[in-house]
């Protein structure tokens, strides 16, 4: 399923103009357990098939790869391991930049925490978590897992919740 263009920069537009300014206003993105969350979205910790998330790879490009955020390239896991290790420049929090490939038009994205060290901030997860792209898959069954962890939503419903703060 294809994202349509417009929902994407609309989405996209709001990361980098209102989250991640939001964000790094009261410390960092890591902590914020949404986010936390988000990019850590990896479908076989719900013991299920590949199952991906528009969303985490959204937010891995934009705040990791690009630098966007705070997350800087430290160095790669290993010297014969291609993953890189990031560290954020606010708390020192480490994560591992992990990829799945199940064809050469499907794989998904995730984040691994090492070391954390963020101070939490943001709200805790809570269910349906709002997503105005949503998820991506292989087999419907796989899917049908994440039926009550996430709902689609607006780009307004998911920037709420991503900003909403431990004392809201």
């Amino acid at each position: 399923m294809a994202v349509p263009k417009e929902l994407r920069d609309e989405l996209l537009q709001a990361i980098r103009s209102d989250l991640l300014p939001f964000y790094l206003q009261l410390g960092c993105p890591c902590a914020f357990p949404r986010f936390r969350s988000l990019v850590e979205f990896y479908h076989e910790n719900f013991q299920a098939g590949p199952v991906g998330c528009y969303e985490t790879e959204l937010l891995i490009n934009e705040c990791f790869r690009q630098g966007r955020a705070c997350y800087r390239p430290v160095n790669s896991v290993k010297a014969d391991d291609p993953r890189k290790m990031y560290e954020c420049s606010v708390c020192s929090s480490r994560y591992v930049e992990n990829y799945q490939d199940y064809s050469i038009v499907f794989y998904v994205s995730f984040m691994q925490t090492v070391a954390d060290r963020a101070i939490k901030a943001g709200a805790d997860v809570a269910e349906p978590f709002p997503l105005p792209m949503g998820l991506y898959w292989l087999d419907q069954s796989d899917a049908d897992v994440f039926r009550s962890y996430f709902q689609q939503s607006s780009v307004a419903d998911f920037m709420r919740y991503m900003k909403e703060t431990r004392h809201a």
